[in-house]
């Protein structure tokens, strides 16, 4: 019968989560809320939003993709 070996832990396992856990789920929060009340940005009278018009958002958009695509 071979023995068994013991398994140490050398470090709590919550060692791992890191400071910006909480960033990225609030991106998810702003989906979310977007979804249900319709506002975008920080505040309802306030969006704290770049003032872009909708030509440089679509060029925008445009290298975003062409710069995910390079990695299909």
């Amino acid at each position: 019968m071979e023995a068994r070996r013991a398994v140490r832990v050398r470090r709590p396992p919550l060692t791992h989560a890191d400071g910006h856990e909480p960033a990225r789920h609030a991106g998810h929060a702003d989906i979310l809320r977007e979804q249900i009340d319709g506002s975008a940005g920080r505040f309802r009278d306030r969006d704290n939003l770049p003032e872009v018009d909708g030509d440089r958002w679509v060029a925008y958009l445009g290298r975003v993709q062409a710069a995910a695509d390079a990695y299909r």
